[in-house]
């Protein structure tokens, strides 16, 4: 079957929806922060300020490695995981841009 201008106008269109889509799936840290859909929250973890799957993917592969490197270091000074998350969380939000959003005591504001 040999396809039609109809066709490759069908075929354009799914194409430039399909990259327009995966700028979300290609988020990283820095765009979300910058893009105001993520924010620190003061156990030293990442949170989400969108509904987005990719947005929601990212918090959670980067909490996973947070919670790692956390329980980490609290075996290693018999703390607690959340006594490390809460001593991150000053220095990660002293790093943060201007405008970066931070959830505090259950409130988002920027910093």
């Amino acid at each position: 079957m040999k396809p039609t201008h109809q066709h490759s106008k069908k075929l354009f269109a799914l194409i430039l929806t399909l990259l327009c889509s995966t700028s979300l799936y290609a988020l990283d840290l820095s765009e979300a922060r910058n893009r105001g859909i993520v924010g620190e929250n003061s156990e030293g973890l990442l949170v989400a300020r969108s509904k987005n799957m990719s947005v929601l993917s990212l918090v959670e592969e980067i909490n996973h490695k947070r919670l790692n490197k956390y329980r980490h270091i609290a075996e290693k000074n018999n703390l607690t995981i959340t006594t490390v998350g809460q001593r991150m969380a000053p220095k990660i939000i002293k790093k943060l841009p201007k405008g970066s959003w931070l959830l505090i005591q259950g409130d988002w504001k920027q910093k």
